[in-house]
C-alpha cells in the first residue's frame, strides 16, 4: 500500500485521500453536516448525556476537527437550535398570520422534514431545558400571539381563547413529530389536511370551556 509521511511516520494513501477529501469540503457544508450529525446524537441521548466524542463519531470526523468550528458542546447545541428556529421564521416571514395558520403548519412540516432531529430538539427537548427554553419560546410565542388574534374572531371568552390557541399549536407540533415517526413524505398533503381536524375540535371545545356559549357565530 502506497504511503506518505506525517511527522516522520508513514500515512496510508487511503487515509491521505480521505483527509484531502474532507479538506475540499467548503466550511459551510462541513458545518451543516456536523450540525445534522450532532442533532442526531443529541436527539438520541439528550444534551447532558451526549459527549463531543460521540458527536465526532456520529459525524465521522475527529474531535480535533470538531473543535475547529465549535468551542464545545453548548455552542453546538445552540447552533442547532438557532438554525432550525431561523428556518421556521424564514418560512413564515410572509405569512400575515405569523405561523398560526395553514401556511404556518406547512412551514413547520417542511422544516421538520429538512431537519427532523433539530425540530425534535427545539420543541421537545430544549422546551423543557431551562437554559435552552428561550429558543423554543421565540417561535412559540409568536405563533401563540397570532393564533389568539385569529381565533378571537370566533372565541370571545379570554380563558377559552388562550387555551384553544395553546392547544392548537401544541397539537400541530406533536402531530408533526408523530407524523415524522410513522408517515411517508409522499402523504404529507393528506396529513396536513388531517391536521385541521383536531384544531376544529379545539374550537368546539372552547365553547364548552367558555361555559356560557360566548362564541361568535
Amino acid at each position: 500500500m502506497a504511503t506518505g509521511t506525517r511527522g516522520g511516520a508513514k500515512v496510508p494513501r487511503a487515509e491521505r485521500a480521505r483527509t484531502r477529501g474532507r479538506a475540499r469540503v467548503p466550511r459551510a457544508e462541513r458545518v451543516r453536516l456536523v450540525l445534522a450529525a450532532a442533532a442526531r446524537a443529541f436527539a438520541r441521548s439528550g444534551y447532558a448525556a451526549t459527549s463531543m466524542d460521540e458527536i465526532a463519531a456520529e459525524a465521522g470526523i475527529s474531535k480535533l476537527m470538531l473543535y475547529r468550528d465549535f468551542e464545545g458542546k453548548r455552542e453546538l447545541y445552540e447552533a442547532i437550535l438557532e438554525s432550525v428556529n431561523r428556518r421556521l421564521l424564514e418560512h413564515v416571514r410572509d405569512d400575515p398570520e405569523g405561523g398560526a395558520s395553514r401556511q404556518g403548519q406547512v412551514a413547520m412540516l417542511r422544516v421538520a422534514r429538512e431537519q427532523p432531529d433539530a425540530f425534535l430538539l427545539l420543541f421537545r427537548h430544549a422546551a423543557r431545558e431551562p437554559e435552552f427554553a428561550a429558543y423554543a419560546e421565540e417561535f412559540s410565542a409568536m405563533a401563540l400571539a397570532t393564533s389568539e388574534r385569529r381565533l378571537a374572531r370566533d372565541i370571545e371568552d379570554p380563558v377559552a381563547l388562550r387555551w384553544t390557541a395553546r392547544m392548537a399549536f401544541r397539537l400541530s407540533v406533536e402531530g408533526i413529530i408523530a407524523w415524522l415517526e410513522v408517515g411517508e413524505e409522499s402523504r404529507d398533503e393528506a396529513f396536513l389536511a388531517a391536521l385541521t381536524a383536531p384544531i376544529s375540535w379545539a374550537r368546539k371545545a372552547a365553547a364548552i370551556v367558555a361555559g356560557d356559549g360566548k362564541r361568535r357565530t
